[in-house]
């Protein structure tokens, strides 16, 4: 199983829940033993009984031959409780227009508060609303320039964030964009760096990744122009699909949805936001998880 955490701090979001968690044995990939690594041949041609037991931990080994024996020491053993503690929208300072929007000491002191209840979880996910970059990128136009607000994160906050302990994020959303594809590509840089792992624009519209044995997809969306669009539900569902075909546990974010005191409740409908089309994110959902997504923020 694994368990969902949700934690309300600044600019963060919160609920909490449980989930129940699939758990896959790797399979065969249908190509000739000798086009797979060693470690995935001994899989394949291991007894599926003692494939079983191992991972359920339950036959004696004195009922195993030796060679039996040899393929269980190989398999790896998964971790039946995964934790995963979820934010909302991050955004911790930004340079641009004027830099007193920073906060002091290069942010060093914002999330002190709460890195110690991200210890000891496996995933610890956020949004990242805006780019990060030092200075330049191209400027987005907005519709209304007297409400137009662009977020320019300094490089050093990529550190401020894996110091908090974020190990995933999404770019999906309508500030990602604020610097064209400069700060887009930087930010993408600056994660890379901190060993972040990220999904939500064009480029890298889902990702997979490895930890302690478990393979984890992830995939991000929102209504926003560069990110995979949360009204393209045919796309949406293939890229979960293929995922679900490749991962222990699919975890899928999206940005969606009206704001304001007066878009409080979800309507199952599209909401329509300054002019967007900000999605269905009800019918969204469910349609992810039925295309096999595990988790959805």
């Amino acid at each position: 199983m694994f368990k969902l955490r949700y934690l309300p701090i600044f600019f963060i979001l919160i609920t909490t829940g449980f989930i129940g968690c699939k758990t896959r044995l790797p399979q065969s990939t249908g190509q000739p033993a000798t086009d797979l690594p060693a470690d995935s041949i001994t899989v394949i041609e291991a007894d599926s009984i003692v494939k079983e037991a191992v991972v359920a931990d339950t036959v004696a080994i004195d009922t195993l031959t030796q060679t039996e024996i040899d393929i269980a020491e190989v398999l790896p053993v998964k971790k039946d409780t995964i934790l995963m503690t979820a934010v909302g929208d991050i955004m911790l300072g930004t340079n641009f227009p004027e830099s007193w929007y920073l906060p002091p000491n290069e942010g060093r002191d914002m999330l002190a508060g709460v890195s110690q209840i991200f210890d000891g979880a496996d995933i610890v996910f956020g949004n990242l609303e805006g780019v990060i970059l030092d200075s330049g990128g191209t400027q987005k136009e907005c519709r209304n320039p007297k409400a137009c607000y662009l977020f320019r994160s300094p490089e050093y906050m990529a550190e401020r964030l894996y110091e908090a302990g974020f190990n995933l994020m999404s770019v999906a959303n309508n500030h990602a964009g604020d610097f064209g594809a400069k700060g887009r590509l930087n930010t993408g840089r600056m994660l890379d760096n901190q060993g972040i792992v990220y999904a939500g624009n064009m480029a890298q519209p889902w990702i997979l990744f490895e930890q302690e044995g478990i393979t984890y997809g992830f995939a991000a969306f929102a209504p926003n122009k560069g990110t995979p669009n949360i009204n393209n539900l045919k796309q949406a569902r293939q890229f979960v699909m293929h995922l679900d075909s490749l991962a222990d546990i699919v975890i899928v974010s999206f940005h969606g949805g009206a704001e304001g005191s007066n878009y409080t409740a979800v309507p199952r409908e599209h909401e329509y936001f300054y002019g967007e089309d900000r999605g269905d994110v009800y019918h969204f959902a469910h349609s992810l998880i039925d295309a096999g997504a595990d988790v959805i923020f």
